[in-house]
């Protein structure tokens, strides 16, 4: 990877029961990342995230492309073991 730059756009889920905002780190994140591998091809993961743990895994919907086709579809990115359920 020669370079790899994302944004996030955040939606804070609300908690229905009681109408109070959940936890900040709770919601949804459309995700879009652009970045150039060493060989000089375009790359692009783009999605939404609904869970971050440790900044090691990640989970949602994803989608990577490489010079423009879709190379690979994600649920999850990262080490998301450890026998713990997110």
């Amino acid at each position: 990877m020669q370079w790899l730059t994302c944004t996030a756009q955040i939606k804070r889920e609300d908690n229905e029961a009681t109408d109070k905002p959940r936890s900040p780190n709770t919601g949804r994140a459309q995700v879009s990342c652009r970045g150039r591998t060493e060989k000089g091809q375009d790359l692009e993961i783009g999605g939404t995230v609904s869970y971050v743990r440790e900044d090691r895994c990640v989970r949602g919907a994803l989608t990577g492309k490489l010079a423009g086709p879709v190379v690979f579809e994600a649920d999850l990115i990262g080490e998301c073991g450890s026998g713990q359920s997110g």
